[in-house]
């Protein structure tokens, strides 16, 4: 039941080359699916979207990671970080187009962790989605199992042509000032490393990975 692979590696059957690309010319995107990590005073709050394709795939475009210990921010209350996500959401649903044929925005569904922090953004989210008009709904995880959350995404990784991300700079939410130069969620994947005590992944630079977890539990 552990998860440990290759040099201990969590993810490693994950390939840039096969992993890491764009959307072809004509596919479109038909499904968003969010999964939420509420961060902490010093941790990032992020927002992985998984976007199920016309040609059966996952896409998985840049992801949102906001940061409070890095200079110039700040912890911000969870009202604030709502409304950074929902501007996130937003500019999914205008670049790809998200909309029926009578011009509304497609249902979004989507997991957050749940701690009672995470709830209460997971709250403020919807509520600042509901004002916006936006059909977007978060509720909290239920039941967490990290070996099976992991075996999810494995699974995910291991079928050839599924799963594809996107990768580009690390653009700060609240300044748009870049803060890196690839995704943090494809740094997560290819750093995370197994416990070897606990079989399970090494706690620490994996926000935007559990972030996925969560969005998994939809698929």
């Amino acid at each position: 039941g552990e998860v440990i692979g290759l040099d201990g590696l969590v993810y490693p059957m994950f390939d840039r080359t096969r992993h890491v690309g764009t959307l072809n010319e004509n596919e479109r995107v038909w499904s968003i699916i969010l999964g939420l990590d509420e961060g902490s005073i010093n941790d990032p709050t992020t927002c992985v979207a998984l976007c199920v394709t016309t040609e059966g795939r996952i896409f998985i475009p840049l992801p949102f990671v906001y940061d409070p210990s890095i200079p110039g921010h700040m912890t911000l209350p969870h009202m604030d970080q709502a409304i950074l996500i929902n501007a996130y959401v937003d500019s999914l649903i205008k670049r790809f187009n998200y909309y029926d044929n009578l011009g509304h925005v497609g249902a979004i569904t989507g997991f957050i962790d749940s701690s009672e922090s995470g709830q209460q953004l997971g709250i403020c989210i919807n509520i600042k989605a509901s004002e916006k008009g936006l059909p977007l709904q978060i509720a909290p995880v239920t039941k967490k199992d990290i070996i099976a959350d992991v075996q999810r995404v494995r699974g995910l990784l291991s079928m050839d042509g599924y799963c594809l991300m996107e990768n580009g700079p690390y653009i700060s939410p609240l300044t748009g000032a870049k803060l890196g130069d690839e995704s943090q969620l494809i740094v997560e994947i290819e750093g995370l490393i197994t416990d070897e005590k606990t079989g399970k992944p090494r706690d620490g630079n994996d926000h935007c990975e559990n972030a996925l977890r969560y969005a998994t539990l939809l698929l």
